[in-house]
């Protein structure tokens, strides 16, 4: 299908444009407000969550929080606690959604841990340079 636009005023398709985005966001605050209330399932669900989820590792990795704050103190239980609660506040998350997510990560092995010296040292598993520094 063909659409003809020469006869349009900018000022129509900014309208047009206006409209449809509206919509989409209409839907997309209802979505985000039964999300807050625990109210979603399923793809709904993914589909919020998976936003969030996106936005928090763009966080980490265009602010380089994994490598900031690498290195903590104590076990992994007690590390990646720690490690959440820091990133959550550099990122202005929850630290209960950021381990969440963090775990997840780390089970899927695309962050990786070790624990030396009393410390647990985070990092990003295809990292060779830090995979190799650590090992040491």
């Amino acid at each position: 299908m063909i659409v003809r636009t020469s006869h349009l005023e900018p000022h129509d398709i900014e309208k047009f444009v206006e409209n449809a985005f509206l919509s989409r966001l209409k839907e997309w605050e209802d979505l985000n407000t039964k999300y807050c209330k625990s109210e979603l399932a399923g793809e709904e669900y993914l589909k919020i969550e998976g936003h969030y989820r996106m936005t928090l590792i763009y966080k980490v990795l265009s602010e380089n929080s994994l490598e900031r704050y690498s290195e903590q103190p104590g076990n992994f239980d007690n590390a990646i606690t720690r490690l959440s609660e820091e990133i959550a506040n550099a990122t202005g998350t929850e630290p209960d959604f950021v381990e969440f997510h963090f775990q997840d990560l780390i089970n899927k092995r695309l962050i990786s841990f070790t624990e030396r010296n009393g410390n647990t040292y985070f990092f990003w598993a295809q990292n060779r340079f830090v995979e190799s520094r650590n090992q040491t």
